[in-house]
């Protein structure tokens, strides 16, 4: 089976709940649930707090990916957003200096 490997370059910031709250324009593309809830008040990241909004809506509901603690924000060239956890990350992509 050919191999192959992706080229495409990404903007990647990783996430932390506390700078969230001091500079939430770092990271444009997460949403609070406690904003729309008084039950999401007391829960953080780990309980599903923070989530990014897909390009899929439905009748009924906007699609969503999560996003927990330490999780790096993707954006690709293509414009399509998305998270991975810091491990996964770390082994597969690069620093690039611009």
């Amino acid at each position: 089976m050919p191999c192959y490997k992706r080229t495409t370059n990404i903007d990647a910031v990783q996430f932390f709940e506390k700078e969230y709250h001091k500079n939430k324009e770092k990271y444009l593309e997460v949403r609070d649930r406690a904003t729309f809830s008084e039950l999401w008040a007391n829960k953080t990241a780990s309980d599903g707090r923070y989530y990014i909004p897909t390009e899929k809506n439905t009748f009924f509901a906007t699609e969503y990916v999560l996003v927990y603690e330490g999780d790096y924000i993707m954006q690709e060239e293509s414009g399509n957003v998305y998270t991975l956890p810091s491990d996964v990350f770390e082994r597969n992509f690069k620093l690039v200096n611009e």
